[in-house]
């Protein structure tokens, strides 16, 4: 076990924070499906889509780098147009998911100006 310093702490719980930072919108997405009642299915879905997507990387980057493996995976990689590539379609990822984390804030100025729901 590494040491306990202050500043790790707040390190992962900024991280805990960031991970579940979309979690506030889940209500009014549930609320703008065709049929809310299968949100928990929708919702393991997308969770299972996630996890799929994450355990083979870090299965692969542990099998593949072992002992030699740095704090990121990305970091471990010599190839440069390779990370450079992943960096890329994270900040993509970030910048997309960013729609669905201010969908609440979005429907709330909509609602104040009084601009009408659904299709002209």
């Amino acid at each position: 076990m590494p040491e306990f310093k202050v500043t790790n702490y707040f390190l992962a719980f900024a991280t805990l924070t960031f991970a579940y930072a979309g979690h506030s919108s889940f209500p009014t997405l549930q609320h703008d499906m065709k049929k809310p009642a299968e949100f928990v299915k929708s919702n393991s879905l997308g969770f299972a889509i996630v996890i799929g997507m994450y355990i083979p990387v870090c299965l692969v980057g542990y099998l593949t780098y072992g002992n030699s493996l740095r704090d990121s995976i990305i970091n471990s990689i010599q190839t440069k147009w390779i990370q450079q590539t992943i960096n890329v379609t994270i900040t993509m990822h970030l910048i997309l998911s960013l729609t669905t984390v201010f969908n609440p804030l979005n429907q709330e100025i909509e609602e104040y100006f009084k601009i009408p729901q659904g299709l002209p």
